[in-house]
């Protein structure tokens, strides 16, 4: 996964001024998001810390899906390329609701951060020749020598197309480049740990 996430939680000096009417429902979100973050921290499991915790936001504002997009003009259908702008509204508001929380998340952040120095980010250009979403969102996309790979989307990347939770179909036969990274994940169909491409950035190239 791309680093929008701990942006998104890092821009403590960044000063947001929600509108007045807006405030009781952020301070909710901020609220529900601090004890999610806290159980997550509390679980020790650093595995996928930041597609968690952009689980965690992601629960907390979907009650409050149409006052976003009314106030701010934010579609978490399209977090993909909106995830930045909620986690700069949301991100100073939980480190003054749970600052210890806070604290505590940025240092398990960057003592992840550093595991994951090691995985190397690759990419891969081809055209979109399929797309599955029977569990996930899966790109199969095939490279000019026929060689054909999959890519998951499991959590926020970034993408110069408009791509959101209603259109991403659309980008079958698309021409593209695909950043991602390798990552285990179990799988209990064959009851082993098996890799998977975790899209990080998508990238027209027509």
């Amino acid at each position: 996964m791309n680093k929008l996430l701990l942006l998104c939680f890092t821009v403590c000096l960044l000063v947001i001024t929600p509108k007045a009417s807006a405030q009781n429902y952020m301070d909710a979100i901020s609220s529900q998001s601090c004890d999610c973050i806290s159980k997550l921290i509390n679980s020790g499991e650093k595995q996928n810390l930041e597609m968690r915790l952009g689980a965690c936001v992601l629960q907390a504002a979907g009650p409050y899906e149409k006052q976003l997009k009314k106030d701010y003009g934010i579609e978490l259908s399209r977090i993909a390329g909106q995830g930045e702008q909620l986690g700069e509204m949301l991100g100073v508001k939980i480190a003054t609701k749970c600052p210890d929380t806070f604290l505590a998340l940025m240092d398990m952040m960057n003592y992840t951060g550093e595991e994951a120095t090691a995985v190397e980010e690759k990419t891969f250009e081809g055209t979109v020749t399929g797309i599955n979403d029977q569990q996930f969102i899966v790109f199969t996309v095939k490279d000019a020598s026929g060689k054909a790979s999959s890519f998951y989307w499991l959590s926020f990347f970034t993408t110069d197309l408009s791509l959101n939770s209603s259109n991403y179909k659309e980008i079958k036969d698309r021409k593209v480049q695909v950043g991602y990274r390798e990552e285990e994940f179990f799988d209990p169909r064959i009851n082993e740990y098996k890799k998977f491409n975790v899209i990080t950035s998508l990238k027209s190239l027509n």
